[in-house]
């Protein structure tokens, strides 16, 4: 940093040093933000995805469960 001639121009550096520090808080604490949101946005998602499936494996193994029953009940029909 220069040294100021005057208490004037020190003040002036002080005070843009502090612009400058806060803008980089603000920048940082905007980079947290985001990385958490998408961090919560890829769990949410995959925790969606991961249920959206097992439901879909759940309707499948119901239905081929189902149409089991029925190729079985009409084999013993048509034995009968």
């Amino acid at each position: 940093m220069v040294r100021s001639s005057t208490p004037v121009e020190a003040t002036d550096c002080v005070g843009a040093a502090a612009q400058r520090w806060n803008s980089l808080l603000i920048i940082g604490n905007a980079r947290a933000t985001i990385s958490s949101l998408a961090s919560f946005a890829s769990s949410h998602i995959s925790h969606t995805l991961l249920t959206d499936w097992r439901r879909l494996g759940s309707d499948a193994g119901s239905a081929a469960a189902a149409e089991s029953r029925e190729a079985a009940e009409s084999e013993r029909r048509w034995k009968s």
